[in-house]
């Protein structure tokens, strides 16, 4: 089974780029199970248990990238972590290593989030997240089809690929707070 998750609140600008993704997902005809979810950790471990491939949509605000820029994170379950779980203020990572200790990950789970230029209260997304939507709609549908399984960081930008090395050092701090990353499991990739 192949689950997308699109996370997020369509009410602050930017931030409902998960649910937006989704919405225009369910026209395609993918074969998934697509759901959103404002991220809160025991409803995203229910949305992506047993599945063989969880995608994760989302807004991010890393300070480092350009509006519309798209960072991928894949990664496989390891067989242990490095993060702790708490009840209070979860994180993706957090949400991760709980599901990890619960034995409830997917198989594999990639994050797209997409860099964020308003998250202000209101409807609408900014052009620059707009115009990046059909490049995370293509990933999300080749990996739907391809059920790729290299470990690797990644950034786009409109659909072209940029050569990214080092994985966290680029990468926001959303990507980064995925605390159970084994070791050598990222590297860049160039399209």
């Amino acid at each position: 089974m192949i689950v997308v998750i699109g996370i997020g609140n369509p009410y602050r600008r930017d931030d409902g780029v998960g649910y937006e993704v989704i919405h225009r997902l369910e026209t395609t005809g993918i074969t998934a199970r697509l759901a959103t979810s404002d991220g809160e950790p025991t409803d995203l471990i229910d949305l992506w248990d047993g599945a063989e491939l969880a995608v994760v949509v989302d807004a991010v605000r890393s300070g480092t990238a350009r509006p519309g820029t798209i960072h991928e994170l894949t990664t496989l379950p390891p067989s242990h972590g490095t993060g702790t779980a708490s009840s209070h203020a979860i994180d993706i990572g957090d949400t991760f290593e709980l599901a990890r200790v619960l034995d409830r990950l997917p198989q594999r789970l990639v994050i797209l989030a997409v860099e964020a230029a308003d998250l202000s209260q209101g409807v609408g997304i900014s052009a620059d997240v707009a115009e990046a939507i059909p490049a995370v709609i293509d990933r999300v549908t080749t990996l739907a089809a391809s059920r790729l399984s290299a470990c690797h960081v990644w950034r786009l930008r409109h659909g072209r690929s940029v050569r990214h090395w080092g994985g966290a050092s680029a990468a926001s701090s959303y990507l980064r707070s995925v605390p159970a990353l084994a070791p050598g499991v990222a590297r860049g990739l160039a399209g």
